[in-house]
Order: structure tokens, then sequence, then C-alpha cells
């Protein structure tokens, strides 16, 4: 799993920095003259110790410190989805999307949205939302999620935001969603996150936040295989996170009707 890992991010290293100053240009060219969406970045944001001390997901650099993070992304990822872990296409994450209880949501929140790939999965479920907004910590990041929402079409807002903290006004959003993310941060983070999502959420709103299942839920051997990524893998927090009860964390802070099960989805 770790060789798998680092062999994905050499392969889309060395093919992509040949190309690097083409691809950069292309990522800060100036903003068409009629873009659909929008790009809020704050170059003077302080970025927390544990996220630019640790190389996540064992990338070099991490993904704020690597320019072209994005495009490599993109092309190495499916080196990863080796046999012994499932490839996830788009279909998982649309059937997450479309697991919200209907309902008319005007604005979305997408939390630690990285590349934007689960942001544009939201803007495409939910079209006739005024506003679907994906936040994170990496400029490269965002540069990137905004430029593919671009040419996909797709309007949606990207901005630099720490997701413990966001400064949003209060009860500003109908959903709010994260995919993949709480298992990235240290328990305090989460703690922060989980408050800061009930403060935005406005009342009769939902929270959706989908990640791996914690290990109370699993047989006692798959979460031993399950929690080397906590050590190996470039993942400090995953088992400190898949550790805790994380529905009774969402209950203690004021949510209300907490469901926790599997997706009901074909794979």
């Amino acid at each position: 799993q770790r060789a798998s890992q680092l062999m994905m991010w050499a392969a889309g290293i060395d093919s992509l920095k040949p190309h690097q100053e083409k691809l950069l240009a292309i990522m800060d060219e100036t903003t068409p003259a009629r873009p659909l969406g929008s790009l809020e970045l704050q170059p003077d944001l302080e970025l927390p110790s544990w996220y630019t001390e640790n190389d996540i997901h064992l990338n070099p650099g991490g993904y704020w410190g690597e320019e072209l993070v994005g495009a490599i992304y993109q092309r190495s990822a499916a080196i990863y989805r080796t046999g012994w872990r499932h490839s996830r296409g788009s279909e998982d994450m649309m059937a997450f999307a479309r697991s919200a209880p209907p309902q008319d949501y005007r604005r979305i929140l997408d939390m630690g949205c990285s590349f934007g790939r689960s942001t544009m999965i939201f803007r495409n479920a939910y079209p006739d939302a005024e506003e679907v907004v994906g936040i994170d910590l990496s400029a490269n990041a965002l540069k990137w999620g905004h430029l593919t929402a671009e040419e996909q079409g797709l309007e949606i807002t990207f901005a630099q935001r720490d997701v413990a903290d966001t400064g949003y006004p209060g009860e500003s959003f109908d959903l709010i969603t994260s995919y993949l993310l709480m298992h990235e941060m240290p328990p305090d983070e989460v703690d922060r996150t989980v408050q800061e999502a009930f403060r935005l959420l406005r009342p009769g709103g939902h929270l959706m936040f989908m990640d791996m299942p914690r290990y109370a839920t699993l047989a006692p051997q798959i979460a031993f295989m399950e929690d080397f990524d906590t050590t190996g893998n470039g993942e400090p927090f995953w088992g400190p996170f898949l550790s805790r009860d994380f529905p009774a964390i969402l209950r203690d802070t004021g949510f209300v009707n907490v469901n926790e099960g599997p997706l009901d989805y074909d794979d």
C-alpha cells in the first residue's frame, strides 16, 4: 500500500515536471471576462502546523506546498487504485450527494473540498441551488478545482478558508458536507469543525459527512489492517478519528436525527 502510494506520486511528478511552466501559466491565467464561478484566495491565511508539518498521503511538499498538486493527483491517482483498494469513480460521490433528504437547498457548503471533485458533484446533483461553495486550506488545490469547474461549465465559489473557522455568518447554509475530510484532521480540529458546521447550518438544514467506517463498526482484524494508514501511509489522524464515536460528537454538539451507515450504492 505504501509502495503504491509512493509510486503514484513519483510517476505523476516525473511526467508533469517538464510541463510545469505551461501548467502554472494556465492556472494563473487572468480570470475570463465572463467567469461562471469565482476563486477567493487569502495569501495571508495562517496555515495550521498540523497541516503544514504533515505530507498528507505522503505527497511530497504537501497539498499546500506543491504548486502542481492538482495536476499530479489527477494524473497519478489511478496508479494507487490497485487490486487491494476499490477504484472510486464518481458513482459513490453522486450517490452520497443524492442521499440528502429531499429539500430545496439554496446554499451548499463543501468543507475541505481539495481539488473540488466533490463540490462539482454536488453542483451537478443540485443544479437549482443558488450557490455551491467549496473551501479548503490549499490555494494550489483550489486553483486546480476552479480551473476544472470552469472547463466543465460549473458555477462554483471556491474560497481559501479554514473549515474550523470559516468567517461566514451564522446560519448561512442549507446543506453542509464533506467527503473524506474528518480523518485528515487531529481530534481537536474535528471538534471545532463540527461546532463550526453547527453554527453555519440554518435551522432545518442538513449535515452530511462521508468518511471511512469507524473501527467500532468493523471486525477487529479488519480494523487492525485499516489502521496501517495511521503510521505507514501518511495519515497520522486516521486512527485517532476512526477510534472515536463520531455520531456521539455530533449529538453532543447539538445535531439531531443523527444517522450512520453505508451508502445505498451498488459497490
